[in-house]
């Protein structure tokens, strides 16, 4: 028989301790402990349904593969607590209320499993339910059957380690995959023991109890799961072919970020590391104006990259409460250990077929920009601003991108017509170029370069560049036996085509929170 019952928000931290102590045997201190943080950052007006027993899959298979063989008693189920919109509770929650989308009232859920050191489980909350979420982030959906309901939920996958079975940096992996699986087709969720397994290739000591695992071993089970992934690190004082400069890693990492992938950054401090996932930046579009007078330029002529504007990160944090916002230039303080860490390494998962990496293509952007200013057939057209210019960079898919310049109301039917019958690969790495003195809430973009990511960085090709008034296009799709042959590009004019940045890889209030 299930339980189930509707509570308020401010009997979460009272009602739910005790019943967990009751199922569990959990002291309900460490529980309210556990669960207050995270009640914390919820908007008041919410109404918490509570169902037991609920099959946690990662739980439940970390019980069948470790915490069973125990002697001591461990539940092999989870309580589930989802959260609701205050207009939908008991009294209406099986009638069609107002006529609304149902998922409009379902804000996520959390789950708490019988593990002593950290409670909480598999989680999926939608930024709409926290009081603070001034930030655009990846996010994906997934559908969850709620007391005879199903609904549709966006958000990003979150959950504790246990200390035993999963470490910082296994749920770092599980919440990856969980989120890829969620959003692609090509991908699937992974559970604790499939990554023990997948680790006991390369090991050669056991791999439950867990006792964490290095960043080598985090990207290798990334990449044997189907992912062409990549590892930077943080050494001033070593250069090699994936160590930076503090400065040129932070870059990388917000190209990424720019990117909409999600990261996982290992962070060191003098005694041990610690794992997290990078997912989203800070919403700044409301503050630009005063980070460009106070912060930005502080000199004329200049040329500064995107990552510059802003040092706010969005990452889950085991050792935090989901969506937790953190300065990229400030340590971080781990409550539990009272340890300081800073950012040494990130693995990015990309797509298989990206051959491009960001730094590559960042040179390759430069270096096609001093070609044009060079070649006599485009060095009339000018890509470089008179004044204070940013650079920002990411990769799209060419499918959004291309409905990105087909929705626009500022471009020409022209103009979308060329890019829409343009081949294009599957991904794309994009250069925007920024007048700083145009910074808005609707930002205009001067010039944008557009490059095939699936090549390498020795052979790098443009697939097209413009300027709003010119657009380049490479050459290489003619015959000889065309008028041209010689030409290496193609170049169109146009009046005055107005682009605003591309802002489709990151979710946050202008996507209504969806994915």
């Amino acid at each position: 028989m299930l339980f189930t019952q509707f509570i308020s928000k401010s009997e979460l931290t009272s009602l739910v301790p005790e019943f967990t102590e009751a199922i569990f045997g959990i002291d309900r201190e460490r529980v309210t402990e556990q669960l207050k943080p995270i009640a914390d950052i919820l908007i008041d007006n919410i109404v918490c349904f509570i169902e037991y027993p609920y099959v946690d899959k990662f739980h439940r298979d970390s019980y069948y593969s470790f915490f069973s063989k125990k002697h001591n008693h461990y539940d092999k189920n989870s309580i589930r607590i989802s959260f609701f919109n205050e207009e939908l509770d008991v009294k209406n929650y099986f009638s069609n209320i107002k006529n609304n989308v149902i998922e409009d009232y379902f804000l996520g859920f959390i789950s708490l499993r019988p593990t002593t050191y950290r409670i909480i489980g598999h989680s999926f909350i939608n930024p709409r339910a926290l009081k603070n979420n001034n930030f655009v982030c990846c996010l994906s959906s997934k559908k969850v059957l709620i007391n005879g309901r199903q609904f549709t939920i966006h958000g990003f996958p979150y959950c504790s380690q246990d200390n035993e079975s999963i470490s910082c940096s296994e749920a770092a992996i599980i919440n990856l995959f969980d989120y890829f699986g969620n959003k692609y087709s090509e991908y699937s969720t992974i559970l604790p023991s499939q990554v023990a397994k997948v680790l006991s290739k390369q090991s050669y000591q056991r791999q439950l109890p867990t006792n964490g695992l290095p960043t080598e071993n985090i990207s290798y089970v990334l990449k044997k799961m189907g992912f062409g992934t990549v590892v930077y690190s943080c050494d001033d004082t070593n250069r090699s072919s994936d160590v930076f400069k503090t400065n040129e890693f932070k870059e990388l990492m917000y190209i990424y970020i720019e990117s909409g992938i999600p990261i996982i950054a290992t962070l060191s401090s003098v005694k041990s590391h610690h794992a997290v996932i990078i997912i989203g930046r800070k919403d700044i579009k409301d503050d630009l104006s005063y980070k460009k007078k106070k912060s930005i330029f502080k000199s004329s002529n200049k040329e500064y990259i995107f990552s510059s504007i802003f040092k706010d990160l969005l990452v889950m944090d085991d050792n935090h409460p989901p969506y937790k916002m953190i300065d990229y230039d400030k340590p971080i303080f781990n409550s539990k250990t009272k340890e300081l860490y800073q950012f040494k390494s990130f693995i990015v998962p990309l797509y298989s077929k990206v051959h491009l990496d960001a730094f590559q293509f960042k040179k390759f952007f430069y270096t096609i920009i001093e070609n044009f200013e060079t070649d006599p057939e485009t060095k009339h057209v000018k890509f470089r601003g008179e004044k204070n210019s940013i650079y920002r960079f990411f990769l799209a898919s060419s499918r959004s991108y291309k409905n990105y310049i087909v929705t626009s109301l500022s471009i020409s039917d022209e103009f979308k017509a060329i890019i829409v019958d343009k081949s294009m690969p599957k991904f794309i790495w994009i250069g925007e170029i920024i007048n700083g003195d145009m910074i808005s809430v609707e930002q205009k973009v001067e010039s944008i370069i557009a490059v095939d990511a699936t090549e390498s960085g020795l052979t790098g090709h443009l697939i097209f560049a413009t300027n709003s008034r010119h657009l380049i296009i490479n050459n290489t799709h003619l015959s000889d036996e065309e008028e041209s042959p010689n030409k290496k590009y193609q170049i169109f004019d146009f009046g005055n085509e107005i682009f605003y940045t591309f802002a489709s890889n990151l979710k946050g209030v202008h996507t209504q929170w969806k994915n």
